[in-house]
């Protein structure tokens, strides 16, 4: 069975306003935990997004069991940037990291973007958050900006096990 597919409430994904601001959000099924341990877990997470109805990006929220609480699809990039600022209700799910997943035609410029996942990751550390990874999806392949350009990406960190959060 993979790790990852996709989410039966991707068909029917939840919609929400924030102004004039229209959120999608997908919410995992709660009975089945789906943890983001590795990158390959980032990876294989991204691709079985792939295909549904994302167009360019997906910010993952996660517990700090790295455990998917929500997913918003095509985020503003004030909600991006901003996620553990936003008082809006859709994001009232309980979260401490994020990882942002996005899609891109060509992976050529992936080295230009470390000043882009440095400014990101200040943000999110000025906010309580910590941004685990920003991932470009390519038709060809994925690439991790956290192991990319930090040097001491959260990937290699343990993960607190989940049998205490019960």
């Amino acid at each position: 069975m993979p790790l990852f597919r996709v989410p039966r409430r991707l068909r029917r994904p939840l919609t929400a306003s924030i102004g004039d601001t229209t959120l999608t959000l997908l919410l995992p099924d709660p009975d089945e935990t789906m943890r983001l341990l590795t990158f390959g877990d980032a990876a294989a997470l991204g691709l079985a997004l792939f295909d549904s109805a994302v167009e360019r990006e997906v910010l993952v929220l996660l517990d700090e069991h790295r455990r998917i609480t929500a997913m918003v699809v095509d985020p503003p990039a004030e909600i991006g940037l901003l996620a553990g600022r936003c008082l809006a209700p859709v994001l009232a799910v309980p979260f401490c990291q994020t990882l942002v997943i996005s899609y891109v035609d060509r992976l050529d410029d992936a080295a230009s973007l470390r000043d882009l996942y440095l400014a990101v990751r200040r943000a999110h550390v000025l906010q309580g958050l910590q941004l685990v990874d920003m991932v470009l999806v390519g038709l060809d392949r994925t690439y991790s900006l956290a192991i990319a350009h930090d040097p001491d990406p959260v990937w290699f960190d343990p993960v607190a096990s989940t049998a205490d959060a019960a």
